[in-house]
């Protein structure tokens, strides 16, 4: 991968990548990164890792380089407008709207190396300061972003909560009634009617005398 859409590809490649979808953008700009129109620039804007040489390069863009930059200006829009909607639609709105930006910065420096206002060194040295600066933007909305995520799941789930709590509740309630219920009919039952009991005096038994004595083998008792 090479150019100055490089930094662009790998900021929102975390995002867009992990996902398995494709931004029409990427191979928007893989198109205009291989193209014969831009070979001349790959030795002055190389392929990721920039040299110590290639970033103090006082040079600036020669007719037929600037018609390279041209071309890369011209194709780096054209294939920002193809993925904003894509963007718009499928990443968070904050995470969109840094990949737009770092889209118009890009444009802005190769438009200052194209005019000369820069030198190829300066614009390397520029761009490795933006792709940083963006990048922690990106990562800074891209926590942003699932911090919010996190805090929403997490009223969802007390929400869940609350629920499953108000369910209890109200089956609770229901249990108490009937038991109130039960009980009020218990308590409003019709009492059985006893009859108290009658205890009939005993009469006293006579007066007895009994007298008991040996006759012949036998013990007899005798009561008057």
């Amino acid at each position: 991968m090479r150019g100055p859409a490089f930094g662009v590809l790998a900021l929102w490649c975390g995002v867009v990548c992990a996902q398995q979808v494709a931004d029409p953008s990427v191979p928007c700009l893989l198109s205009v990164l291989n193209a014969p129109q831009y070979a001349i620039l790959v030795p002055k804007i190389p392929m990721g890792t920039l040299s110590a040489a290639q970033l103090v390069d006082d040079s600036r863009p020669t007719a037929e380089e600037r018609s390279a930059l041209d071309f890369a200006v011209q194709g780096l829009q054209r294939c920002a407008a193809a993925g904003s909607s894509w963007r718009s639609q499928n990443l968070p709105p904050k995470v969109a709207v840094q990949m737009g930006r770092y889209f118009s910065d890009e444009v802005l420096l190769l438009a200052d190396l194209y005019a000369g206002t820069l030198s190829f060194g300066e614009f390397n040295r520029r761009r490795v300061a933006a792709i940083q600066a963006h990048r922690e933007r990106l990562q800074g909305v891209v926590s942003e972003f699932m911090a919010e995520k996190a805090e929403v799941q997490r009223k969802a789930e007390t929400t869940q909560a609350n629920a499953a709590e108000a369910e209890a509740n109200r089956a609770n309630a229901e249990r108490i009634a009937r038991q109130q219920v039960a009980l009020q009919l218990y308590l409003n039952r019709p009492r059985q009617q006893f009859k108290p009991l009658e205890i009939t005096p005993l009469r006293p038994l006579p007066s007895q005398t009994t007298n008991c004595q040996w006759v012949g083998t036998q013990w007899q008792c005798i009561s008057r």
